[in-house]
């Protein structure tokens, strides 16, 4: 659920210095939350209240109800409320106060400027198990713009590729005598991925765009229940029949079941190496509860492995870009087949990296 904060009748006086300053202050709080569109973050209310100041007076509760909207719920000490920005109320108070309408593009050079231009290098910080820096929440659209003439690199298919192979060499390890691929229809599923998307969505009958979110849904084994917290009856437009075909679907069927054993062997695999480290004297947290949130964990942990090498290979101090979770943009025209090698020798994952080239007119490579 979505709220904006209620308006009221106040109407800050701008001529005052000190009320004038605090809303260009708000303003560039705000910038962040324009690159977000309408993606709402978390934010704790420690921050909220820092930079808005307190709801309960007129100033404060004034610019929450024309620049905030609140969204999700709150449980102490375990997640805050998420917020994204009232894009309609941003314009107007920047007009209030005499500065001009700006995109989130030129909202971008102004906060990160010196990044952009290659004149420092991000500092990250540790965000659930990510390289964190709030620079990558530029949107696909603007960063062509901010970033034009730099080149940008994925992982394909990361996170199927790095569980498969994972979870493959754990059954290996189980089953030495084996060589056929234990997960057929998880290969397929990776190897095939144009293909395969293609025919999610034919048989769900959903637009060809949407069947990537639906491949990360059935990758993490999100449930086929009709249900409306369910995200994969969501993303069919809550239609049991479009379930129904989804469900009765051979290749889809075959996948879940080689879905479930993949993550059976990457969770043993991942056990095996806690275990290992335990008697190694190394400490050791216990893996999440949830399995959902287990499995989330697990390709997170494989996914900071490959980055970390990424980053290493460059040069940690050398970097000639920005990180991202499963890629990185680089002002430099990187060989992908010398890094593919190095990141093959090193974690022993076969990546397939994807590039382009940025810009309005950029074209893939």
């Amino acid at each position: 659920m979505t709220t904006t904060l209620c308006l009221n009748t106040y109407a800050p006086n701008i001529k005052n210095v000190r009320v004038l300053n605090r809303i260009k202050d708000v303003l560039d709080w705000c910038g962040h939350l324009l690159l977000r569109k309408k993606k709402p973050r978390s934010i704790h209310h420690s921050e909220i209240r820092k930079v808005f100041g307190n709801a309960s007076k007129p100033l404060g509760r004034w610019l929450y109800s024309n620049l905030l909207m609140q969204t999700g719920d709150y449980a102490a000490g375990h997640h805050s409320y998420s917020y994204a920005l009232n894009e309609g109320g941003y314009e107007r108070l920047r007009n209030m106060v005499g500065l001009s309408t700006v995109t989130s593009a030129e909202i971008a050079m102004e906060l990160y400027g010196p990044i952009i231009r290659g004149e420092l290098t991000p500092v990250y910080r540790d965000k659930g198990g990510r390289r964190y820096h709030p620079i990558q929440n530029i949107r696909r659209d603007d960063k062509k713009v901010v970033f034009s003439g730099w080149w940008d690199y994925d992982i394909d298919s990361c996170a199927a590729t790095l569980v498969h192979q994972y979870a493959r060499q754990h059954y290996r390890w189980v089953n030495p005598e084996t060589t056929e691929e234990p997960f057929p229809a998880v290969a397929r599923f990776v190897e095939e991925k144009a293909s395969v998307r293609q025919h999610l969505a034919t048989v769900a009958g959903i637009p060809l765009e949407k069947a990537k979110e639906l491949s990360q849904s059935l990758l993490f084994l999100a449930p086929l229940t009709p249900h409306h917290r369910c995200s994969i009856f969501s993303l069919l437009g809550d239609d049991r029949i479009r379930l129904q075909r989804l469900k009765q679907d051979t290749f889809v069927k075959q996948l879940i079941v080689d879905l479930k054993k993949m993550w059976h062997y990457a969770m043993g695999g991942d056990q095996r190496e806690r275990g290992l480290r335990q008697f190694a004297g190394v400490g050791v947290a216990s893996p999440p509860d949830s399995k959902s949130k287990y499995r989330q964990a697990i390709f997170i942990a494989l996914e900071r492995k490959v980055m970390d090498v990424i980053h290493d290979w460059f040069g940690t101090e050398q970097f000639p870009g920005v990180l991202m979770h499963d890629g990185f943009i680089s002002r430099r025209d990187v060989d992908t087949h010398a890094l593919e090698s190095y990141l093959l020798d090193t974690t022993g994952y076969e990546i397939r990296l994807k590039k382009e080239l940025l810009g309005l007119a950029g074209a893939g490579a």
